[in-house]
């Protein structure tokens, strides 16, 4: 599962994917991507996610994640965006590191 996260979180980090969720044009992968974090429950504990499918250093990102997400459910402007892809991209490279 580890492995879908850092996949989820190297498309969010795409820059012309951030773009184009934006403008509305990803909603499928949107939802898709949505439906992800619903159902392994990473953004909303974390903590119950350590040892699972993070470390307990990485908590604290994740965290930083859930409210940016959060951010672009409610308002999925490109500065929405443009503040969630680069996080998504940094925190992704930081959890390949740790495999």
């Amino acid at each position: 599962m580890r492995e879908q996260f850092i996949d989820v979180l190297r498309t969010m980090g795409d820059a012309s994917f951030a773009e184009a969720a934006a403008q509305g044009s990803n909603d499928e992968l949107v939802y898709d991507i949505l439906d992800f974090f619903d159902d392994s429950g990473v953004l909303d504990n974390p903590e119950g996610m350590v040892g699972h499918l993070i470390y307990v250093d990485e908590v604290k990102s994740v965290r930083r994640l859930a409210v940016l997400v959060e951010e672009v459910v409610g308002n999925s402007s490109l500065e929405a965006w443009k503040a969630l892809s680069p996080f998504s991209s940094d925190l992704a490279a930081r959890l390949v590191d740790r495999r």
